[in-house]
């Protein structure tokens, strides 16, 4: 280890320009107690401050800016501030507080930026209305009649709406009537661990399958924000869920009513897994972590051209993989 003879040391227009900014910043650095002189004796005989070069380094690093603010980040997407503080709130976008120029602020990173923008446009998300208030196959009832009815489908702000009465309406007629939805299925933050868990059911005939309740209490429990639904087929339906618990009962516990759908679960499942805790059912995605060293320039190229393609750099990797694995 150097002592305090041999470390380097810089003046203060070599700090200034090691950090990119001007002679009178490093001034107040000093004044601020960011960045203190050394009593060197080389500083003694040329009558000017010196800096140690690590000390510099140190400062520079602590420097850096963590991330994009939120203010940042509401141009990149086109939003308010606001909206950006909410989808924080919610989980939607994942942030984290630093003290930066003597604020605390959130910050978001550029790939997190990307993969809300992917899961934004993904054609998996398109499940609900535009305004977000109704979801592909939710379930509604009627607080008079009794009537009992679900979305079958949905096209931006419309959607066809099917009863077990064998009538078809619009969204408009919904409303109208006065059908109110069986439960909340957008209330749920985004969970923030890695993965999904994919399942394809055959599309059900009834509006009481058990495919649809499955579906209901993937809402209800996991929440829209963490599920993705495929409506691309008219003969099965694709499910990705992200990782997650379903809560059982003590009746479901003691008597095993959850068997019967523990199995459509598992007759369903295309990818991930699905373990029984006294807890509830586990559903885990089957990912495992692949560390992987390379040199800054490159790993900086890589992280452009994910999001040149709205992608984070894990999906950019395992979309380039795939191929190679199917000519396996």
């Amino acid at each position: 280890m150097k002592n305090d003879e041999q470390r380097d040391l810089l003046d203060t227009h070599q700090a200034a320009e090691l950090l990119g900014v001007e002679a009178s910043t490093i001034h107040k650095y000093v004044r601020e107690e960011k960045l203190k002189p050394v009593h060197h004796f080389r500083s003694r005989v040329h009558h000017r401050n010196q800096f140690y070069k690590e000390d510099v380094l140190a400062l520079k690093t602590a420097s850096i800016k963590p991330g994009l603010t939120t203010g940042e980040v509401s141009k990149a997407l086109n939003i308010h501030p606001t909206t950006v503080a909410k989808y924080i709130r919610e989980g939607k976008l994942q942030a984290t507080k630093h003290y930066y120029n003597g604020r605390n602020l959130f910050f978001i990173s550029e790939e997190e930026i990307n993969r809300f923008k992917n899961e934004e446009t993904d054609p998996l998300k398109s499940f609900f209305t535009n305004d977000k208030r109704f979801l592909l196959y939710q379930s509604f009832i009627h607080p008079s009649t009794g009537e009992f009815g679900r979305i079958l489908s949905i096209d931006g702000k419309d959607f066809i709406f099917k009863t077990d009465r064998e009538r078809e309406l619009s969204r408009i007629e919904v409303e109208k009537e006065g059908f109110q939805p069986v439960y909340e299925g957008s209330t749920r933050p985004y969970i923030k661990k890695k993965g999904y868990v994919r399942f394809q059911f055959i599309q059900p005939s009834s509006l009481n399958d058990n495919v649809y309740r499955i579906i209901d209490r993937f809402y209800k429990e996991v929440g829209a924000a963490n599920i993705k639904i495929d409506q691309s087929s008219s003969t099965f339906i694709g499910i990705e869920v992200k990782p997650c618990t379903l809560p059982l009962t003590y009746e479901e516990n003691v008597h095993g009513l959850y068997q019967h759908e523990l199995d459509i679960l598992r007759k369903g499942l295309t990818a991930g897994d699905i373990v029984v805790e006294e807890s509830g059912i586990k559903i885990i995605p089957d990912l495992e972590p692949l560390t992987l060293f390379m040199p800054a320039e490159i790993k900086n190229n890589l992280k452009k051209e994910a999001a040149n393609q709205q992608m984070t750099m894990e999906e950019w990797v395992l979309k380039k993989i795939y191929p190679f694995l199917e000519e396996k």
